[in-house]
């Protein structure tokens, strides 16, 4: 996936050629290889044509608990697009910033976790979070969608009515990635899906 770190790198890497027109074509050309990957990424999609931001899945004073093989990670919402992640006995906060269109298919929040922004937690000192709705056509596109995720090291466990928790470390980068999605198939919920793990993930609401 080419994120758009990436895209700004392809296009300094022109800054010592001469002529716009060379920094135009570059800009061109990390602009279509980012649409093109994410044809591919949101192929199965079909999201509202009146869609408002941000798509949110979580309310002010939920918390979600999931247990992935990477270990349990825990959400807590507050106000203002707050969010706590509670893993390994301690918790760290951020404040997620509500996309102004669609990213890889999500319209909701999502921090980058530039720098260490952390105190360190078991060397953890980043996170990398997301948080939004994915509107599948079919229960196959989003089986297939989530197949293709897990694949970047992330693990996901997720209900039958599409609550969809990835958790994944990378001690070298210091980093945890937390997702948290809500899966819709044909703009509705779905009342199963294949591979969910209902007992897996726990939702409370909290004062």
């Amino acid at each position: 996936m080419l994120t758009k770190a990436v895209f700004l790198a392809a296009v300094v890497a022109t800054s010592g050629c001469s002529g716009t027109q060379t920094r135009s074509d570059a800009w061109r050309r990390a602009g279509e290889t980012i649409a093109e990957q994410e044809h591919e990424a949101t192929n199965g999609m079909a999201w509202p044509t009146n869609a408002t931001t941000p798509e949110v899945v979580m309310a002010p004073g939920m918390e979600i608990t999931a247990q992935t093989t990477n270990g349990e990670i825990k959400i807590r919402s507050g106000q203002n697009y707050e969010r706590s992640y509670t893993w390994n006995g301690a918790t760290r906060s951020a404040k997620l910033w509500p996309r102004k269109q669609r990213w890889y298919g999500s319209l909701g929040i999502y921090y980058p976790g530039a720098g260490e922004h952390w105190k360190s937690n078991g060397g953890i000192t980043r996170g990398v979070l997301d948080e939004g709705v994915l509107w599948f056509k079919t229960v196959d596109d989003a089986v297939n969608w989530i197949k293709r995720a897990r694949s970047s090291g992330v693990d996901y466990v997720f209900t039958d009515d599409g609550l969809l928790i990835g958790f994944g470390k990378l001690p070298a980068r210091k980093q945890v990635n937390v997702d948290v999605w809500q899966i819709m198939i044909a703009g509705e919920k779905p009342r199963s899906l294949p591979g969910s793990k209902n007992d897996l993930v726990s939702v409370s609401k909290t004062s």
